[in-house]
């Protein structure tokens, strides 16, 4: 057993296509709720990923939490393509810290972008930064 298979993280996913992303019944017969969401772990859940008809894994907003067996509703595990497993953060002559104070000749390393930050650290998805202001 590799360390990816042992990584049983608790995680969350939003059904966002087929009858579970509405409310009605499922094809389980059961009632569900518009916007559901799953929380679980399984094998290789520390890693981004999705399941058929559910959004990325979401990991919450604080310390990480385990499980020593898979818990809740098991699912086919489908890996993020490349091109979802990332996003680019352009940074441009227009942008600005908090809406107000223009960015400027801040080097690009010292800027925080806080939505950027959410969307690495909760769904461990990785950021390009990419400069385009004057003279860059």
């Amino acid at each position: 057993m590799n360390a990816l298979d042992a990584a049983l993280e608790i995680h969350q996913h939003f059904f966002t296509r087929g009858p579970r992303s509405h409310s009605g019944y499922g094809r389980d017969g059961k009632w569900h709720e518009a916007g559901e969401v799953i929380a679980h772990s399984h094998p290789g859940g520390s890693e981004p990923h999705t399941h058929p008809e559910c959004g990325p894994s979401f990991y919450g907003y604080g310390k990480q939490k385990m499980s020593a067996k898979p818990r809740g509703e098991q699912l086919a595990l489908v890996p993020l393509p490349e091109d979802a497993s990332s996003f680019t953060l352009v940074i441009t002559d227009s942008a600005k810290f908090g809406g107000k104070k223009p960015i400027g000749e801040t080097p690009l390393a010292q800027i925080c972008m806080p939505a950027a930050d959410r969307m690495v650290k909760r769904s461990r998805l990785r950021c390009i930064i990419r400069g385009e202001r004057g003279g860059q």
